[in-house]
């Protein structure tokens, strides 16, 4: 005898998840920097709450609470049910894709190409009504009760195989991005997300064993709240405009930086990085100028940090100036790091076609027995910039 009622909490599941979804949706717009990624976001939240729906209602009627149900009304609530999976599938793979930034991301045709197993499902689904070679709904011979029986392991593995290959794919392409050099600075990142991409799997899994509980939702729930959880974190930690980390956290990094350094022989040097001619750059252009020139900047800056031997810590500090805390082998590595970064500017300058000239003086402070806390070395670091922009007035290089 069973002590509870199966769909009371095969209902309860789906209805707390329910909830949850809806106010992560309400709540979710000012966590995202990334509208596109917002917009996919809530998209993949809300086919997920569709799935919820149609799978409480099989539910109902699998455990007959539903009477008289026809066979046409299960199968097509069956049906939406799987269609709601592969989309799922689809719009989390493009959310994960957004999220590691990745240039296929921004290509149209290869996310509209990338669709391809969503209508290979859809057609498979629209066959199997016809001939039943994946699964059957019948009625039972004696009660005439709704039966669900898979009549093909084969043809619902492919099936399945639509839905999963988006997950295994996404998680994948997460590690493999955060394997690459070039995204050092956002490899823990992304290592995190290809494990949460990867969570459907062993639920999908559970679900075979255990038909009678939505673990499948359950998991996709508990997925899509850690993802909430982790855009919040990372809006709390890195700066709105330039997704660097803001002043709290570099700040603290660096700080964490000089109590774990040792007498290793190496150099900890903090850079304080400001861009010339910023206030004439938003007067003569606008303030959305302005935004694109520090957008410039940080990105010119993230790119010389993953050059580097060893991670260097960035951010921004305030307003047009960024701060670098960084770990060098010798002391003619100072100047090359202000040489990498000027360059890069230029770089960018060229990349995105701007009209004026971004180049940045640079200051800097070496940790020594005299400059030993955070405090001491950002006013050396900032005497040494303005110390640099009077050199570079001097020389009409301004």
């Amino acid at each position: 005898m069973l002590l509870y009622d199966p769909l009371v909490l095969y209902s309860v599941l789906n209805v707390f998840g329910l909830i949850i979804l809806l106010i992560t949706i309400i709540t979710s717009s000012s966590n995202f920097k990334n509208a596109n990624a917002h917009r996919i976001f809530v998209i993949a939240i809300s086919v997920l709450m569709v799935m919820f729906v149609f799978d409480t209602l099989y539910a109902a009627i699998d455990m007959g609470r539903i009477k008289g149900a026809s066979i046409n009304i299960t199968y097509i609530i069956k049906n939406l049910y799987f269609v709601g999976g592969l989309f799922e599938g689809y719009f989390w793979f493009i959310y994960f894709e957004m999220t590691i930034k990745s240039k296929f991301s921004e290509n149209k045709k290869a996310i509209i190409f990338s669709s391809f197993f969503v209508y290979v499902g859809i057609l498979m689904l629209i066959i199997n009504r016809f001939n039943q070679y994946m699964f059957k709904i019948h009625n039972d011979t004696v009660d005439g009760s709704i039966i669900y029986d898979r009549t093909s392991i084969i043809g619902f593995t492919f099936f399945y195989f639509c839905i999963y290959a988006y997950v295994v794919v996404s998680s994948v392409r997460c590690f493999i991005f955060a394997r690459r050099k070039e995204h050092f600075v956002e490899r823990q990142k992304y290592a995190f997300v290809g494990v949460i991409a990867s969570t459907p799997i062993p639920f999908g899994i559970l679900q075979l064993i255990y038909p009678k509980l939505p673990l499948v939702c359950v998991g996709l729930t508990l997925s899509t709240i850690i993802l909430y959880v982790y855009a919040t974190k990372d809006q709390v930690s890195n700066d709105n405009l330039t997704d660097l980390l803001n002043r709290k956290r570099v700040l603290r990094g660096i700080e964490r930086s000089l109590k774990l350094k040792n007498d290793d022989g190496t150099l900890y040097v903090v850079f304080m990085v400001d861009i010339n001619n910023f206030k004439h750059i938003n007067d003569t252009y606008g303030h959305l100028e302005g935004d694109s020139a520090l957008i410039c900047t940080a990105e010119a800056l993230t790119k010389v940090s993953v050059t580097q031997k060893r991670k260097m810590i960035v951010g921004r500090y305030g307003g047009d100036e960024f701060l670098i805390g960084a770990h060098l082998d010798h002391e003619y590595e100072i100047q090359v790091v202000k040489d990498q970064i000027n360059n890069e500017l230029r770089i960018q300058k060229e990349k995105k076609n701007k009209e004026y000239d971004l180049i940045s003086s640079i200051g800097h402070a070496v940790y020594s027995s005299e400059l030993n806390t955070i405090k001491d070395l950002i006013e050396a670091a900032d005497k040494s910039l303005y110390e640099s922009k009077v050199e570079c007035e001097k020389n009409m290089e301004c």
